[in-house]
């Protein structure tokens, strides 16, 4: 739960990048513990002026405590949400026009030796619950980005703790048109070759997940079974690929 939630400097990181390239006037205030924000959104969009609470202007930060006059900004925050909700929905929509995520990219950088691709994957899980003799069936979703280096019809996989650092990779080169294009395909062409791979890392959120209910319910003493079949295949929502200097 802490991993997909994220801490603060996670939910700092992705509301104020967000409402910057949005048009919003963002200014920072103190370091620190006495860190505030002060945000704008007289420039924002239309588009994502529908998603956000009346407020045009807001002073916030994003731990605790917070003095008067501020507000306390979290992952839930109707702000975060509605900042969430705009992202996810204009990169899936295929007539929003320059969505700020893309589903698709490639750029040349210098966080990495080799040539690295990235995946999102949604998953999806039935979670079967035994009440005595009655069977409980709910749905569960996820999200998870696994990585690899190398060309994808042999893929070497990255560890979790490699995967995280890369998303924050920055541009150090350009890329034509036609190359990203190129290695985009070539994922596409041989996604065939990384399924078996793909279905091991759902079974294996699938496990975890699991063990989270049972350790659960182990603490509070309810002895209610639980078993979590995964839906495969996974839906593949995103292709992101690094290549070297």
């Amino acid at each position: 739960m802490r991993e997909s939630i994220g801490a603060a400097q996670d939910v700092r990181h992705f509301a104020i990048n967000v409402l910057k390239d949005s048009g919003a006037s963002v200014s920072c205030h103190g370091e620190g513990e006495k860190e505030s924000w002060t945000v704008n959104l007289t420039g924002i969009p239309d588009t994502l002026r529908d998603y956000l609470p009346e407020y045009d202007q807001w002073n916030i930060r994003f731990d605790m405590p917070v003095q008067n006059g501020m507000e306390y900004v979290s992952r839930t925050h109707p702000l975060v949400e509605g900042l969430a909700d705009y992202i996810v929905n204009t990169a899936l929509d295929r007539v929003a026009l320059d969505p700020l995520a893309k589903r698709c990219g490639v750029i040349r950088t210098n966080a990495v030796a080799k040539r690295t691709t990235l995946i999102l994957l949604r998953y999806r899980f039935h979670l079967i619950r035994q009440r005595g003799k009655e069977t409980i069936p709910l749905l569960a979703e996820d999200v998870q980005v696994v990585g690899f280096e190398g060309a994808p019809e042999k893929p070497v996989w990255l560890s979790p703790e490699k995967v995280q650092i890369i998303p924050d990779a920055h541009p150090s080169g350009n890329i034509l048109p036609e190359m990203a294009k190129k290695r985009i395909q070539e994922v596409l062409d041989h996604y065939s070759d990384l399924r078996n791979d793909l279905d091991e890392f759902v079974r294996l959120r699938a496990e975890q997940l699991r063990d989270a209910h049972l350790r659960v319910r182990t603490a509070l003493n309810n002895s209610q079974k639980i078993d979590v079949q995964p839906e495969l295949p996974p839906d593949l929502m995103g292709i992101y690929v690094c290549l070297p200097e």
